[in-house]
């Protein structure tokens, strides 16, 4: 059985009057802020103060250390603070990556039973990309999504509890309607009764992947089965679910909670269960679960990934998923045909193999399929389907403090062999990454953790305020960083701006048809400077043009792939928009050149193809001279065979103006979110010119 544990087991940060700092007391077994590392080196209390935790109401004013004080919300200093402090991801639409959101509102406190969460670490969840791909689990946009977390308790309850300030934590969020509960945040909130303490011997990271993971597991077992767990400690769970008061479950999960099994139906030790997706970390834990339940395992996974963990956590019987008719034929051999227990976590055409693979009695026991992530289209006969009733996590205070009050004597226990864990580097910025390795399915029998604070949050200023007005622009600044762009960030977060761009200087007269003396530097430094103060002030792109000759007073010219290249340079988030010549340039210089540039700086170059209208810039350099329709005719054969090089292996393009065998490029440009190739702008007043770039460009100048 699970050890008892009490208040005294846990370290939690106090107030020291005699310096004024916090320090940290008691001891094992759960792990709070100290002055050593947590964990893999997540955060430490010096780290911690340094990044804004120190200007938090942590201590209070109530007599209690600013533990469970009962101050209303006319005195909390904390929910008073009206400056943004944190950092978030904000999704904004469906099949959008998310975008980082700098100094943004700290969420507010509202229950009495609510606490507030530093994020120290976000597990990624596979909804965290079907969601926002699908367009399911956003209530409206822009959203804040994530659904485990781990981190510091900075502001307690109202209400006693056993969660203390300091304490360090973990926990899902299931109340995904609630978007102040969502992780990809550097503040959460949530209530008492839904996080864990972490103990000693657990690292942060173990924690940030285990939270919707093992209330899945557990609800699904034993609720919706009514597995008895009772082997480990475990509460009743369907005894506690079926004592609430009907009327204050939620009507769409009342059904699951109330009947959704009967007493006679619950499963014995010694039934076989058979749980698809073993491998996934939902598996690993409802596989351990069974088992201390005394059931009889038949894990399906891919076994050539999986099969060593699948043996260590206890497993009684593994199938590979990869043929499943074949799953299907073993686990009725092996079973005998009395499976009366499916688990699936894949989807609906894994849940549809496992229903087949169940008992179908039309008199005696109903066999049980559970689906985490979709159903078969029909429900066979003698078979009931089971949805995890999740929300009653949270809707119920003494469901959900049952629930994570057990976790953390198991963890105590050692009682559970963890999810292993992968770190990937970026904080808030490097989620997009790291779901992308999700979407491709590279991901197997692991959590993904992003450590939230260490490159988020010291690039990102975010514990100060972002700026009410434009910065002030400093003099020269050619040889330097452009320092804080808080502004820029801030003004172009809206999806549905209108993004601005400048004309770049690159040829002398100040760009103006003027016999007027004009005073616009045309020089490199000049350049330098102007593409600084515009990124400054918001600008997200800057165009270059492309003269061969002087005309118009543009007696100088700088050629605007190498001068681009230069400003790309000096800046940090400005795209340059190159002009292009076809007739001058081949398509596959101009293609190597975009995608060099382009791998050098981030993805920040796009390209502006003009077709030309100054003859003699033409026939000076030995150019021909094609009349007005050809020379956009050209332009669109161009624009073609950059799109093919950047795109293809092998391009082969048999056009009036080009020609290209077998031709790959490596390495090509870099494939982003909403931008397969470098972006092609165009312009020109004439019918050629709009029907060309309707065809051909991304853009229209």
């Amino acid at each position: 059985m699970a050890p008892s544990i009490d208040s005294s087991d846990f370290l939690s940060l106090k107030h020291c009057d005699t310096n004024g700092h916090s320090k940290s007391h008691s001891s094992a077994p759960f792990s709070s802020l100290g002055a050593k590392q947590i964990g893999n080196g997540i955060a430490s209390l010096d780290q911690t103060l340094a990044n804004g935790l120190a200007k938090i109401d942590v201590n209070g004013t109530s007599g209690t250390n600013g533990i469970n004080g009962h101050k209303s919300h006319n005195e909390d200093e904390f929910l008073r603070l009206d400056q943004p402090q944190q950092d978030l991801l904000l999704l904004h639409g469906p099949r959008q990556k998310y975008t980082l959101e700098k100094a943004q509102g700290i969420p507010e406190l509202r229950g009495d039973d609510e606490i507030l969460v530093q994020t120290l670490a976000i597990g990624l969840n596979p909804v965290d990309w079907k969601g926002a791909d699908y367009g399911f689990g956003q209530p409206s946009y822009p959203w804040v999504n994530g659904r485990d977390f781990a981190g510091i308790v900075v502001k307690a309850s109202r209400k006693e509890s056993r969660i203390k300030q300091g304490d360090i934590v973990f926990g899902p969020s299931t109340d995904y309607r609630d978007v102040r509960k969502a992780a990809y945040q550097e503040y959460v909130v949530t209530t008492h009764s839904n996080v864990a303490r972490i103990p000693q011997g657990v690292q942060v990271k173990e924690g940030a992947a285990l939270g919707v993971a093992f209330v899945a597991a557990t609800i699904a077992l034993g609720l919706s089965f009514g597995v008895n767990l009772s082997a480990s400690g475990s509460p009743d769970f369907l005894g506690i679910a079926r004592g609430l008061n009907p009327l204050h479950v939620p009507d769409d999960i009342r059904s699951e909670v109330f009947w959704g099994i009967s007493e006679s139906e619950r499963p014995k030790p010694g039934e076989w269960i058979a749980i698809w997706g073993a491998n996934t970390t939902t598996g690993q834990l409802a596989v351990q679960l069974a088992k201390i339940a005394g059931l009889k395992v038949a894990a399906v996974a891919d076994l050539a990934k999986a099969g060593q963990r699948l043996v260590e956590i206890g497993a009684d019987f593994q199938v590979d998923r990869h043929d499943p008719k074949r799953a299907v034929d073993i686990l009725k051999a092996v079973t005998g045909g009395k499976l009366r227990f499916g688990f699936d976590v894949v989807g609906s055409d894994s849940a549809t193999a496992l229903q087949d693979a169940l008992q179908k009695s039309t008199t005696g026991l109903q066999s049980h399929l559970l689906g985490l992530s979709g159903f078969p289209k029909e429900v066979a006969g003698g078979v009931t389907h089971h949805k995890v009733p999740i929300k009653l996590f949270h809707e119920s205070t003494v469901f959900g403090e049952a629930l994570v009050s057990w976790l953390e004597r198991l963890l105590i226990a050692k009682t559970l062999k963890l999810p292993e864990v992968e770190v990937a580097e970026g904080g808030l910025a490097g989620i997009n990454d790291a779901l992308d390795r999700l979407r491709s399915g590279t991901v197997s029998g692991k959590r993904i953790v992003v450590q939230v604070g260490e490159r988020s949050r010291s690039n990102s200023g975010a514990s100060t305020p972002p700026p009410l007005s434009p910065p002030v622009i400093q003099s020269d600044n050619h040889g330097q960083s452009n320092g804080d762009l808080s502004y820029h960030d801030e003004i172009n977060a809206d999806p549905d701006r209108i993004k601005f761009a400048y004309w770049v200087p690159n040829v002398s007269g100040g760009l103006v048809v003027s016999k007027i003396p004009q005073h616009t530097g045309w020089d490199y430094k000049s350049n330098v400077r102007y593409a600084q103060t515009a990124e400054k002030v918001g600008f997200e792109y800057a165009l270059s043009q492309i003269r061969f000759m002087a005309g118009y007073g543009a007696a100088n010219q700088h050629e605007p792939v190498s001068l681009s290249h230069a400003l790309l340079a000096k800046t940090e988030k400005l795209k340059l928009i190159v002009a292009l010549l076809p007739g001058p340039w081949n398509p596959a210089v101009a293609a190597k050149q975009i995608a060099s540039i382009d791998n050098f700086t981030d993805g920040r170059v796009a390209i502006n193809v003009v077709s030309g209208w100054f003859k003699l810039e033409f026939t000076s350099i030995g150019q021909w001279w094609l009349d007005h329709s050809e020379r956009y005719r050209r332009s669109r054969e161009f624009i073609q065979c950059l799109k093919g090089i950047w795109t293809q292996d092998n391009f082969t393009f048999k056009g009036d103006f080009y020609q290209f065998n077998n031709y790959t490029l490596a390495p090509k440009p870099l494939v982003l979110p909403n931008r397969p190739w470098p972006e092609i702008f165009q312009g020109g007043n004439s019918e050629d010119a709009r029907a060309n770039c309707a065809v051909a460009s991304d853009y229209y100048l």
